[in-house]
């Protein structure tokens, strides 16, 4: 997108805006929608479990109900905004399902219980194709007819779900495909201090990248922006489905039971914008050069 220029003397002024691509959702408010279908769907789990009657030893039966009971405190926590306590508790919690699961593979309850969670989970967690698996032995199981109609369509429905994510999808697909560039601003608050300069590093290279800034919040304390230029939406969203992201996603949430984390993190968010003509630039700006001549 071509920006005005003017000229006082030999210094050249840029005339720039930055403006929403979209009306963003804020994190607050898209945070707290996601957390209300997840405690959702950990409710629907319990009334489709409910008439089935476990077929496991004891001490596969502690460590899953342990596991759900931690999952069920994670997704609090997570209302709460406490995401650093709601991430460490949700990598005990898989750790546990999974174990029980790994020790009594064929118990009805426990894989249609984790089967709906998984699959209802962030796509950037990684369990959808757990999920998947989970479901597609649940519908196949003799147990399933037993099942209420209502609830033989719920499991329907998110194993659906759980297949559409096999593949890459469009993040953002309230963009047009014309827009360019594409800002993507990344948010996160570690109220005790970090960095996240690792992360900008990392994306050094990366295909349709145009520029990166972070930035350092002054009415927000604890608050991190990554600001990142990209040549247009397919740019962003390859970047999002890249090994490096997903790379970032591991080392972000990944954690073994018990793993202590540097520091705690209250909030995230990504929104995007994109450029409109008008601003000024004197001697640079904010606008990597890459970006600002577009």
């Amino acid at each position: 997108m071509d920006a005005g220029r003017a000229r006082i003397g030999r210094a050249p002024i840029t005339i720039r805006r930055q403006s929403p691509a979209v009306r963003p959702e804020s994190a607050s408010k898209r945070q707290s929608r996601r957390t209300i279908a997840f405690m959702r769907t950990l409710l629907t789990v319990l009334l489709i479990t409910s008439a089935v009657t476990p077929v496991c030893g004891a001490d596969t039966r502690e460590l899953f109900d342990a596991g759900m009971a931690k999952m069920a405190r994670s997704g609090e926590y997570a209302r709460e905004g406490k995401f650093g306590p709601a991430n460490d508790l949700l990598a005990e919690a898989c750790a546990e399902i999974d174990g029980a699961v790994a020790a009594s593979p064929d118990v009805f309850e426990y894989r249609s219980k984790r089967g709906m969670i998984y699959s209802s989970l962030p796509r950037f967690l990684n369990k959808y194709e757990t999920g998947r698996k989970d479901l597609e032995f649940v519908i196949a199981h003799p147990a399933f007819k037993d099942l209420s109609e209502a609830q033989q369509k719920q499991m329907r429905k998110l194993l659906d779900q759980a297949r559409s994510m096999s593949g890459p999808t469009d993040r953002f697909p309230n963009v047009s495909d014309q827009v360019s560039p594409v800002i993507a601003a990344a948010t996160v608050t570690m109220p005790s201090g970090g960095s996240v300069a690792w992360m900008a590093d990392a994306m050094r290279g990366q295909p349709g990248l145009l520029g990166t800034h972070i930035l350092n919040s002054a009415d927000k304390p604890g608050m991190i922006v990554i600001l990142s230029w990209w040549k247009d939406k397919a740019a962003l969203n390859g970047f999002f489905y890249s090994d490096v992201h997903q790379g970032m996603i591991r080392q972000a949430y990944d954690r073994k039971p018990g793993e202590k984390r540097d520091v705690d993190v209250t909030q995230v968010g990504i929104e995007v914008f994109t450029s409109l003509p008008g601003g000024t630039r004197i001697g640079g700006g904010l606008t990597p050069e890459p970006a600002a001549k577009r």
